[in-house]
């Protein structure tokens, strides 16, 4: 009998260990990830632009060159998660998939600017965040359209469009939750179309 306790307090020690690891590492993977989706209206960074040329691009805005290569040069992460993938196109429109729900960091770092960020919380899982036309500043995030910004979950199965009691905020705006059929949310992992 004393040689068994033992042996099943090395049995269940590493368990305890673990569970409460997984609580508070935000660097594993979580059940229900949400996608988060928009665009950069413009970068700015402080110092007078180079006078380029402005450059007509696929979806018909007018970016120019210096503008492009910013987008293309900023980094984007969400604070302490290691899995997030994504990126910003030269388009300005950016992407970030599986990021852990509820309260969430996006990190932003561009050329000549230090890190700037934008807070979320109370993101419901599985949520797809679309936050249009951001504009990026050296000491903060300004979100320039922030009616746009649309929060949709999916509906389970045979459910229809509706909004939900539930708010949640990104930057300082409160914003509603939709719930959306599933064919709604075929575009979750999309990039977005600037507008």
């Amino acid at each position: 009998m004393k040689r068994t306790i033992p042996f099943l307090l090395l049995i269940l020690l590493p368990g305890c260990e673990g569970s409460t690891l997984e609580r508070s590492d935000r660097g594993s993977m979580k059940k229900n990830p949400i996608s988060i989706r928009g665009w950069i209206a413009g970068i700015d960074t402080g110092a007078p632009p180079p006078g380029d040329v402005f450059a007509v691009t696929s979806t018909d805005l007018k970016i120019s060159p210096y503008q492009s290569q910013l987008f293309q040069e900023t980094n984007l992460s969400i604070e302490g998660v290691v899995y997030a993938s994504g990126g910003v196109s030269d388009n300005g429109s950016f992407v970030v998939l599986d990021s852990p729900p509820g309260d969430v960091v996006l990190n932003f770092q561009a050329p000549g600017i230090s890190l700037v960020q934008l807070r979320m919380s109370g993101i419901p899982p599985s949520a797809d965040v679309l936050i249009p036309a951001i504009q990026v500043h050296p000491d903060r995030i300004e979100i320039l359209d922030p009616k746009s910004i649309a929060i949709r979950v999916p509906a389970p199965a045979g459910g229809e469009r509706k909004r939900l009691d539930e708010k949640a905020i990104v930057g300082e705006h409160q914003v509603e939750v939709w719930q959306v059929p599933l064919r709604d949310m075929m575009d979750r992992r999309d990039w977005p179309v600037p507008r």
